[in-house]
């Protein structure tokens, strides 16, 4: 039987600090994992902030602001993590799903992604 942990679960468990797992299961994921040939038939969404705000030079020479959050997608049956891309917003998981073959979109029974209501600033 294949038990399915946390990442902040295996961290404690080995005594190594939460990103430094992170880091050894995205390495193993670009080795071992082809989206597209993966059964997936309840697709999590959500969004993490992995990093912090990062600066990079564009090609006009201007530094150019990199969005610290990211969108992870999880097979919720295996909590595998199938991919994670930069983005907070519905575009960015609109062009993911426009990758996938037809054929991969169809076997999705159930998608899974929190939804939070913004309210105004004063009511409950």
């Amino acid at each position: 039987m294949t038990e399915i942990r946390t990442i902040t679960g295996i961290a404690q468990a080995n005594q190594v600090a939460w990103p430094t797992v992170l880091r050894k299961a995205f390495a193993t994921e670009h080795i071992l994992l082809d989206v597209d040939q993966c059964l997936v038939r309840r697709l999590g969404i959500d969004e993490h902030r992995f990093r912090r705000i990062r600066y990079v030079l564009g090609a006009s020479g201007k530094a150019i602001r990199l969005e610290p959050w990211s969108i992870v997608f999880t097979d919720l049956e295996t909590g595998r993590i199938l991919d994670v891309i930069d983005g907070r917003h519905g575009a960015a998981v609109t062009t993911w799903m426009a990758q996938r073959p037809e054929v991969w979109k169809r076997n999705i029974g159930h998608v899974s992604f929190p939804f939070v209501r913004r309210v105004p600033q004063g009511h409950p």
